[in-house]
């Protein structure tokens, strides 16, 4: 059944061209005009509807006024669209509303992609923490180290860890499929034939063989026929991917 069958045009229509002050009002409005046939077949709960249309009118409301502009009004309806499966994140639900509130602010909207809306609505909760985590690094670069294992008797090693972030000497995490889906969207480039040459990462790939990982896989082998290496790689968050996080947040 389509579901905008279920959508009264009037309200819609009225608020597809709103004068500058009401932006705000409209377009939660439309949120949750367009969203709550979706509210009744389950897919979220009204708290959370209600919730995306207080943020939406709150970050749009922030917007000077002088600095509003409903002509890309359709980049707003987009991001409501693919927000509908994404609404019982909280942090999604801010993600989106950030994005509308991009959308119809004239300071940033020229820089917005139609397809923003589309990858953010395919991000897991956890990618979109990576993701900004990545973003507030120095430059979007973030350290990473793999931990291999070779034979004494060979030159030929292969994975026993996941890759590692380094984001300080002692601060480390592994997120393995948010990387594979942040780079598969083209959202980061994920570099594993080159690494950081600058002092602080220097620091940050020599430590890892002091992490407790390192010595726990290392008690683990047979040290007179195994060895562990380190192979140094980075993440770089793209052009692309810069774009979209100033347009999130």
């Amino acid at each position: 059944m389509d579901p905008s069958k279920f959508i009264p045009t009037e309200p819609v229509n009225k608020a597809l061209n709103p004068t500058a002050e009401a932006i705000g009002d409209s377009l939660g409005g439309i949120a949750k005009t367009v969203l709550y046939p979706f509210l009744k077949w389950n897919i979220f709960v009204s708290k959370n509807l209600d919730d995306f249309e207080d943020k939406i009118k709150a970050k749009t409301d922030s917007i000077p006024i002088d600095q509003r502009d409903s002509s890309k009004f359709g980049l707003a309806m987009k991001a409501m669209d693919e927000a509908k499966y994404q609404l019982d994140s909280d942090a999604l639900r801010e993600l989106f509303a950030n994005l509308i509130a991009s959308s119809i602010d004239k300071r940033k909207n020229d820089n917005i992609s139609p397809r923003f809306a589309t990858i953010l609505g395919q991000l897991s909760p956890e990618d979109a923490q990576v993701l900004l985590k990545i973003y507030e690094q120095q430059n979007g670069l973030v350290a990473t180290a793999l931990i291999k294992r070779g034979s004494t008797a060979s030159s030929g090693s292969s994975p026993i860890s996941s890759r590692l972030m380094l984001f300080s000497t002692t601060h480390t995490e592994a997120h393995d499929i948010s990387l594979d889906t942040l780079s598969s969207l083209g959202v980061i480039d994920n570099i594993q034939d080159g690494w950081l040459t600058s002092d602080v990462y220097k620091l940050r790939y020599d430590n890892v063989k002091k992490l407790p990982i390192y010595s726990q896989f290392e008690s683990q082998i047979d040290l007179t026929q195994y060895k562990l290496s380190v192979e140094k790689g980075y993440l770089r968050l793209s052009n692309f991917g810069t774009s979209l996080c100033q347009s999130i947040l």
